[in-house]
C-alpha cells in the first residue's frame, strides 16, 4: 500500500497496523517456546481483530482491567487463556470472575508497576527465574504443596531506533529454558508450566504512524524545527518513558539532509516526538511524514489532551486497507460531557 494512499482514505494523523506481522511474531514466539504458553499482553495495544488474530494464532491474553477484558468478551476469547494482571480493583476482579476467569496475577508495590514500564534486560529474566524458583521450593518445603505454573511476566527491550538492542528470540528462548532445567534439577523441582507475556515485542515494530508536516521553521542559526498535525497523543512513548522514534519523509527528495527538531501540535515542552532527525532540506507543509515503531502503547495510551480525537488505526494485510478503529470524532469527545 502507498502510504500517501492511505492518507488520502483516512487522513492524518493515523496508524497503520501489518496483520500478518502480528501473526508472524505470534508464530515466532510458539515456535522459540514450544510447550511454553504466550500471553500476549493487551495494555500494548488492544482492539477486537487483534484479540481475535491472538485468538487463532493459539495466543493466551493478559489484560489489566474490566475494559480490556470487555474487548476480549466480545470476541469470545477463551476465559481459560485469559490472564488478570494486577494491580485490579473490585470492578476488574468481579468482571474477570463472571467471565471465568481463574488466574490473576497480584502486585503488591507502587515500585512494581514502575518498574515494569522500563525495558527489562535478558538477565533479569534469569535471574528472576532463579528467585521465584526459589521461592517455590521453600514452599515445598514448608507447606507440602509444589506449585506448578511459573509467569515471567513480559516487557523486554525491543528496538525502536536503528542500533538499539534488540533481545534475540531464539536466545532468549534458549537463556530461559537453561536457567529454568538446571535450577529445577538443583531444587529437585518438577519443571513448572512456563508462562511469558510478550506486548510490545509482538507489537511495536508492526504499526508505524503517519502524520503530515503543518509547519516548518528555523532558527536564527539556521537550525530546522518541523511541527506535524500528530502529537504525544498519537505517540506518548517519548513524553511517558523515553521511548525514541525515527522520522522518515514519505515524498522522495532529492534535496540533501539535515538535522531536524520534529514536535506535535500543541506547542509543549514535551511534545517533542524526535531530536536531530534527518530530513530533506526542503520539507514543506502538508509532506507526509511516517514514525515507525508506534505500535506498543501508542493508541493504548492516547490522551483526550485539549480535545484533540484519538486516531484511527488502520490493518493492511495483503495490499488491502480496513479500519478496526475508527477517529475518534466531535461527537465522540462531547457524549460524556454531561454538565449542562
Amino acid at each position: 500500500m502507498r502510504l500517501s494512499a492511505l492518507a488520502a482514505a483516512y487522513g492524518t494523523p493515523a496508524l497503520i497496523l501489518d496483520e500478518s506481522d502480528v501473526r508472524y511474531r505470534c508464530r515466532s514466539y510458539v515456535a522459540a517456546l514450544p510447550g511454553t504458553e504466550i500471553a500476549y499482553a493487551g495494555k500494548a495495544f488492544l482492539c477486537r481483530a487483534v484479540a481475535q488474530w491472538i485468538a487463532a494464532e493459539g495466543l493466551s491474553l493478559a489484560v489489566s482491567s474490566a475494559g480490556e477484558l470487555a474487548v476480549a468478551r466480545a470476541v469470545n476469547f477463551p476465559s481459560e487463556r485469559t490472564i488478570l494482571l494486577g494491580n485490579a480493583t473490585p470492578a476488574d476482579l468481579r468482571a474477570a470472575l463472571r467471565y471465568g476467569v481463574d488466574r490473576m496475577v497480584v502486585d503488591s508495590t507502587a515500585e512494581i508497576l514502575r518498574l515494569a514500564a522500563l525495558p527489562t534486560e535478558l538477565s533479569d529474566y534469569e535471574t528472576a527465574a532463579r528467585e521465584i524458583l526459589g521461592l517455590m521450593a521453600a514452599v515445598r518445603d514448608h507447606t507440602g504443596v509444589t506449585l506448578t505454573e511459573l509467569n515471567l511476566g513480559g516487557g523486554h527491550a525491543v528496538p525502536y531506533l536503528a542500533g538499539d538492542d534488540d533481545v534475540g528470540l531464539a536466545s532468549f528462548a534458549d537463556r530461559v529454558r537453561r536457567v529454568i532445567t538446571s535450577q529445577c534439577a538443583a531444587l529437585r523441582l518438577p519443571v513448572p508450566h512456563l508462562v511469558i507475556e510478550p506486548g510490545r515485542a509482538i507489537v511495536n515494530r508492526v504499526m508505524i504512524t503517519l502524520c503530515r508536516v503543518l509547519a516548518v521553521k528555523r532558527s536564527a542559526v539556521g537550525r530546522m524545527f518541523v511541527t506535524l498535525d500528530g502529537s504525544l497523543i498519537e505517540t506518548p512513548g517519548q513524553e511517558l518513558y523515553g521511548a525514541g522514534y525515527s522520522v522518515h519523509a514519505v515524498r522522495p527528495s532529492n534535496a540533501p539532509s539535515e538535522p531536524a527538531t520534529v514536535a506535535g501540535r500543541h506547542g509543549e515542552a514535551g511534545d517533542v516526538l524526535a531530536a536531530a532527525v534527518a530530513l530533506p532540506a526542503d520539507v514543506r507543509p502538508g509532506d507526509l511524514v511516517a514514525l515507525p515503531g508506534t505500535g506498543a502503547y501508542s493508541h493504548s495510551m492516547a490522551p483526550g489532551y485539549t480535545r484533540v480525537g484519538r486516531p484511527p488505526v488502520i490493518a493492511v494485510k495483503n495490499g488491502e486497507p480496513r479500519a478496526l478503529i475508527r477517529k475518534e470524532t466531535i461527537s465522540d469527545l462531547l457524549v460524556r460531557d454531561i454538565g449542562l
